[in-house]
């Protein structure tokens, strides 16, 4: 890891990669200032904003000090290189994700905390990432699924092993929490996987900790707009996926090529552990209570 430009002096690091987000930039931005924990700092930079972005980061930098717009770094990488550049950049001993269109519930921080210094107490050396379910909203902040996680019918604590995660990447990015030993096996970077992706599956890899905590923490924004987002709703019904089978293999091939780099084996065993991943999902009641 090269040396970090940012030494955090409070406990987390929240990192935001933010690019024309004016439209809900502020709301988030509250959201966070808002969390009943306090001991954070939020890192801010910037992927070449054309709208009033910008404007909105420096009105921000005057309400609170715990706010830091890093302006001085290369622009138009996408979000994936500008997470891991800034989490590269950064010093800490915890570290979040943010993105810039969601809003925080105001116990966030502090639950994913809690959880996080219960397991640090028995495992002060491993790597650790603890995160959360989404509930998914509109624009408007109006609810689309109040749990994603029953939404898709996906219980993570059934799929605590690589040949899972790498296939079904359950640790959305921000929802996220993690320690400095999680971010320092997560480095050298490849540059081809979503930071998310990435930091989890090194830290299963490594025989680290991913604890799920089955309440959303956030209101995940779905718009136009989305730099990032993920299939909710209808898109994840079997139904579905059954009358867009030709889309569905297409992006699994695509999928896989990707994943064979990180080693994961040989087509075979991504088809049988996705068709494990569906057994799982939709044969039985599991423990999150889905019929």
């Amino acid at each position: 890891i090269m040396k970090a430009s940012f030494k955090n002096n409070n406990q987390i690091a929240i990192i935001l990669c933010t690019y024309n987000g004016a439209q809900y930039l502020s709301e988030q931005l509250e959201s966070i200032i808002k969390q009943t924990f306090s001991n954070w700092t939020l890192y801010i930079r910037d992927d070449g904003s054309t709208d009033n972005t910008i404007e909105i980061i420096h009105n921000y930098l005057l309400l609170d000090n715990r706010i830091i717009f890093c302006e001085k770094l290369e622009k138009h990488i996408g979000p994936q290189k500008g997470f891991i550049g800034m989490l590269e950049c950064v010093e800490s001993e915890l570290y979040m994700f943010c993105d810039q269109d969601d809003v925080w519930l105001p116990t966030k921080i502090q639950l994913s905390v809690d959880v996080y210094n219960d397991i640090y107490v028995k495992n002060p050396c491993k790597p650790i990432v603890v995160h959360t379910d989404v509930a998914v909203v509109d624009e408007n902040l109006a609810v689309l699924e109040s749990s994603h996680w029953l939404s898709c019918r996906l219980n993570p604590d059934e799929l605590k092993n690589y040949n899972y995660l790498a296939i079904c990447c359950y640790t959305q990015g921000n929802t996220m929490l993690f320690n400095n030993e999680a971010k320092k096996i997560s480095f050298p970077y490849s540059g081809e996987f979503m930071h998310d992706w990435w930091i989890s599956t090194r830290v299963i890899k490594s025989k680290g900790i991913i604890k799920s905590i089955y309440i959303p923490t956030l209101l995940y924004r779905q718009h136009s707009n989305n730099v990032l987002g993920f299939k909710y709703g209808n898109s994840n019904r079997i139904f579905y996926k059954i009358l867009n089978i030709t889309n569905v293999i297409n992006d699994n091939l695509e999928f896989y090529k990707n994943i064979r780099k990180d080693n994961y084996g040989s087509v075979l065993k991504f088809v049988w552990y996705k068709i494990r991943l569906l057994i799982k999902r939709y044969s039985k009641v599991d423990k999150i209570g889905i019929l």
